[in-house]
């Protein structure tokens, strides 16, 4: 596996809830996001539990909770990044960006 940044990971397992859930990043109330947290990470506020999320997008193993940034590593707390990645999608729904339909001409 190649070393990334762990922004990447996040980047990737966003892209990976677009692909399942367009809106997910409407869903996911931010000021509990704490991605240390099995009860208040994304996939938990997504799936009902980490678990059933890991099992709906068919992310099995160590390796690819951590590619997809659902898992906190050794690299610490992915909460910031998760925020931002968050954010952006909320700013560019108007703007066609990010894999996010445009909601906006």
């Amino acid at each position: 596996m190649i070393e990334t940044h762990p922004a990447h990971h996040v980047q990737s397992g966003a892209a990976l809830l677009d692909d399942v859930m367009l809106d997910w990043y409407t869903r996911i109330d931010t000021e509990r996001l704490d991605c240390s947290d099995w009860l208040h990470c994304v996939l938990a506020q997504l799936y009902e539990t980490y678990l059933d999320g890991l099992r709906a997008l068919n992310v099995l193993t160590p390796e690819r909770e951590i590619e997809h940034g659902f898992d906190t590593d050794p690299k610490g707390d992915l909460t910031p990044l998760w925020l931002e990645e968050i954010e952006r999608r909320k700013g560019s729904t108007h703007e066609g960006e990010g894999g996010v339909l445009a909601t906006a001409p």
